[in-house]
């Protein structure tokens, strides 16, 4: 079973939980014009608003990383063999990584995860799992202020780190450019989109769950507020992918409750040629896992032998 849907009143509080709090919001607001008059109503909405205002742009950086410390289980859990490695930032910032070794002559990705985890989290620990079973080799790091990771968390944090991370695999693990997969998953799709446009010569970017840019995501959980405006962390993945020169595959589910699918359709749609959209099941974390069947397939076609981009034609 799909382990989103092993809970599904939990699944449907989580997907379609916001519209709730919108009609007892409304249904609030509604008694409080019968009740109190006009002047009263209008005077605690334009409070209300101006305390969503504020709480969303002071907030909003929590609420966006999420950042946790908690270490859950390891690689070998799963029984795939692994090593602890710290790589060094541009800014002097320290990260925290594993880097699980593969097949010789096989690519190596680099793996940005989402929010609200670390490099613990169960479903990475089966995603490493995977691409193990297939032969690739892959490095996944927590951002600054995530897991054993030292600093604070920032966008343009995200982005050093993601290319802390690529030196490292090019400098210290002998990986040529062309065997790098830059993967990013939902919030991890941002650095990953980033990473890629500034080395357009890599193996393929795969985007997993993510989303057009933070302020679109926003803006349409409060649409009928001016969300978007207020948001100061872009993660622009919409611009980066149209810019990308490699081989790109994006990877979405219908059922995801955090990100709507329609984004994911929108990125592909946006995205140049070479390019391949492979549609999950199951909802937000656990899409990949519960969809391994047909990933498997795709991943060692589009990884293992990707279609020729102009980058990689130069």
């Amino acid at each position: 079973m799909i382990p989103e849907f092993a809970h599904p009143l939990a699944y449907l509080v989580k997907r379609y939980g916001i519209y709730l709090v919108y009609a007892l919001l409304a249904a609030g607001f509604f008694l409080l014009y019968k009740k109190a008059g006009a002047k009263t109503f209008f005077l605690v909405l334009a409070a209300f608003v101006c305390i969503v205002f504020l709480l969303g742009y002071w907030g909003q950086k929590l609420v966006i990383f999420y950042p946790q410390q908690e270490m859950e289980a390891t690689p070998a859990k799963h029984g795939v063999p692994f090593s602890e490695t710290r790589m060094g930032t541009a800014d002097g910032e320290s990260l925290y990584a594993w880097f699980v070794p593969g097949e010789k002559d096989k690519p190596v990705i680099l793996f940005c995860h989402g929010n609200a985890s670390t490099v613990s989290d169960p479903s990475y620990l089966r995603f490493l799992q995977l691409v193990h079973d297939i032969g690739l080799s892959a490095l996944i790091f927590d951002y600054r202020g995530f897991g054993r990771s030292s600093g604070s968390p920032s966008e343009e944090g995200t982005y050093r780190d993601a290319e802390a991370v690529w030196e490292h695999l090019r400098a210290e693990r002998d990986f040529s450019a062309r065997d790098i997969v830059i993967w990013g998953k939902s919030l991890g799709g941002g650095p990953a989109a980033y990473l890629a446009t500034r080395h357009p010569d890599c193996r393929t970017l795969v985007l997993e769950s993510t989303f057009t840019s933070v302020p679109e995501v926003a803006q349409r959980l409060i649409p009928f507020l001016p969300a978007s405006r207020i948001i100061h962390h872009e993660y622009p993945v919409a611009r980066y992918v149209r810019q990308i020169g490699c081989p790109v595959l994006v990877m979405h589910s219908p059922q995801d409750e955090t990100i709507p699918y329609s984004l994911g359709r929108e990125i592909y749609a946006l995205a140049p040629e070479p390019k391949r959209f492979l549609e999950l099941r199951g909802g937000h974390v656990w899409g990949l896992w519960a969809s391994r069947e047909r990933v498997v397939p795709v991943l060692e076609e589009f990884l293992l032998s990707p279609p020729q981009s102009r980058a990689h034609e130069r």
